[in-house]
């Protein structure tokens, strides 16, 4: 148990520094050697191992730290803004102890205030979760940097609570109890909070259930019965640079609807003049009128990120007639008894970035509406 638990210790701070790298710019481990302070340059390899999660024991100190000093001055040398929470040593200083206290023999990470100090530590992090990931300008000035974590779920059908997973408000619980510990479980913003964004596939044949979910932070698993699972969750950190003119195959679910703006007799007044408009969603359920959704949030070169009525244009440009759009059944609402539907449409293809930041945007936080239905997450593959 001490060993696991030194382990995943070791795993959680090697992905934090990961991170810092990656949002620093992703600098070689050369230019990380070049950066760090006078008289505290260690070799490259020592460098290297930082990086990794094979070690057998916590890294010195005095290494973390003119590491953390050199991520942080490539940083600003590439013009790229760091929370002090990144970027700060003493922030570091307290992920170190924490890591030293795991390595600790005579010490219970299992204790309540362990598990305090890391819920603390955890929350520290959360805040640069929530930042935009940030554009490396310079030498590479039209592109643009995405990260996160992807989850990838194998269940077994034949399983009666896998089953029960296959509604909705069962899988948002579901997915919740990954990410245990950073931020307040019952939050109704868990999920924008954490980037938390899935999409899901049923094969009634083979009887398995396959969930892809991406997130800002690294989830835990481990509380999943292992009687759910046909295998190991599989978790990556996703980094891609994404540059102007870079092409991609995706695949995304979303929600194909309009905003409904109701006539001045069916407004409510609010008793003191105003009137209050409620607003409502109109749902599209054809192939031609998802495609014309999407159609319009395509942003070819060089136009704005602004398109016609105010939409949100998402940084690519594609062939509408040739993506492949299927209508999927609808999703039933979370709450039980709301009588709510949600349409959903799947669309294929390949795509073109025109604006890096904007769809690095769109690849983290989701593409249109009902992301709690399983509708926004964009995956690509790279046409090389």
């Amino acid at each position: 148990m001490a060993a696991a638990n030194r382990a995943k210790a070791l795993r959680r701070f090697s992905t934090e520094l990961r991170m810092l790298r990656l949002r620093s710019g992703s600098p070689s481990l050369r230019e990380i050697r070049k950066h760090c302070p006078a008289g505290q340059k260690p070799a490259i390899a020592t460098i290297g191992k930082l990086f990794a999660e094979d070690g057998k024991r916590a890294p010195r100190w005095d290494l973390i730290r003119a590491v953390v000093i050199a991520l942080a001055a490539y940083a600003a040398e590439s013009e790229i803004s760091l929370s002090p929470s990144e970027s700060d040593p003493k922030a570091w200083r307290t992920r170190h102890e924490q890591l030293e206290l795991v390595f600790d023999e005579d010490t219970n990470v299992d204790s309540i205030d362990q598990r305090h100090r890391i819920l603390v530590e955890k929350s520290r992090v959360l805040e640069t979760c929530n930042d935009t990931t940030p554009t490396r300008r310079g030498r590479f000035e039209s592109g643009s940097l995405f990260a996160s974590w992807h989850t990838l779920l194998k269940l077994d059908l034949k399983h009666d609570f896998v089953k029960e997973i296959c509604r909705e408000a069962v899988l948002h619980k579901f997915l919740r109890s990954g990410f245990g510990g950073w931020t307040e479980t019952r939050s109704p913003s868990v999920r924008s909070r954490l980037g938390i964004l899935h999409s899901i596939d049923v094969d009634t044949i083979g009887s398995t259930l396959t969930i892809m979910v991406q997130s800002q932070v690294p989830p835990d698993w481990s509380r999943i019965n292992n009687s759910l699972l046909l295998a190991s969750p599989a978790v990556s950190l996703i980094e891609e640079r994404l540059e102007r003119g870079y092409n991609y195959r995706f695949r995304t679910v979303i929600n194909p609807s309009r905003a409904h703006v109701p006539s001045a007799s069916t407004s409510t007044s609010t008793g003191d003049g105003d009137m209050k408009v409620r607003s409502k969603r109109v749902d599209i359920g054809n192939p031609e009128g998802a495609r014309e959704w999407f159609r319009e949030r395509l942003q070819p070169l060089g136009e704005s990120t602004t398109g016609e009525r105010g939409i949100r244009r998402i940084g690519v440009d594609a062939d509408p007639t040739s993506l492949l759009v299927r209508i999927l059944p609808k999703e039933r609402g979370v709450k039980i008894g709301s009588g709510i539907r949600v349409s959903r449409a799947e669309i294929r293809g390949r795509l073109e970035v025109t604006d890096p930041a904007t769809f690095a945007e769109v690849l983290k936080n989701g593409l249109g509406h009902a992301r709690m239905y399983g509708c926004g997450l964009i995956l690509v593959q790279r046409i090389e």
